[in-house]
């Protein structure tokens, strides 16, 4: 089984068998979410899965291949689409308007299984949280089991604007963009379980 579809792989020059499962089943057994906001607006939303099943693969190819699946995951969306830009980066768009786009794919060396893509521009980004905010992919092994965590890290929403203090815009946030934030990354975690990104 491949924790990815494998034209993906092949793309980023990944070979197709590195992430291999030793297990048949792939199956989720825990999926947790969690936010924090910090004292300044930002916010760093967690959704973690655990799985039944331990990969042979080096952890940091399997995060790499995650964030190529979870891209393309966004693209498939009603409305959505998903375009690749310069150098590596990809742009999630509906109709001619870029709501967010993310910067390559970068692999944090200092972390083995984490990788991530910094949120450079989109309508739903202020021009002065550009670069900050990142999407980050981690893939460890726990025993006989996987946990993948997805993170949107240090982000601040357009919607939520910059001021520190905006408890409005920010409710309108956590009821808008948060929560369908939410569901899109559960559900793409419960799609690794059902097989839609395993060959």
């Amino acid at each position: 089984m491949l924790l990815v579809v494998g034209a993906d792989l092949a793309s980023a020059g990944t070979p197709k068998n590195t992430l291999r499962a030793k297990s048949r089943a792939f199956t989720m057994r825990t999926l947790s979410n969690k936010d924090r906001l910090s004292a300044s607006g930002h916010i760093s939303s967690i959704q973690t899965g655990r799985f039944a099943a331990r990969l042979r693969a080096e952890s940091t190819a399997c995060s790499i291949g995650i964030q190529q699946a979870y891209a393309k995951n966004i693209g498939k969306l009603p409305l959505m689409r998903s375009v690749a830009s310069k150098g590596g980066g990809v742009k999630f768009k509906v109709g001619p308007l870029t709501l967010i786009e993310l910067g390559p794919i970068q692999s944090v060396t200092s972390k083995p299984g984490l990788s991530q893509r910094p949120v450079i521009g989109g309508l739903l980004v202020p021009r002065s949280e550009r670069g900050r905010g990142k999407v980050r992919v981690e893939v460890k092994a726990a025993g006989a089991e996987t946990i993948v965590k997805l993170e949107l890290a240090d982000y601040r929403s357009a919607i939520r604007g910059t001021k520190a203090r905006a408890p409005i815009r920010q409710a309108v946030y956590e009821q808008t963009q948060l929560r369908i934030h939410r569901r899109v990354c559960n559900a793409f975690l419960r799609s690794l379980s059902r097989g839609l990104f395993l060959k």
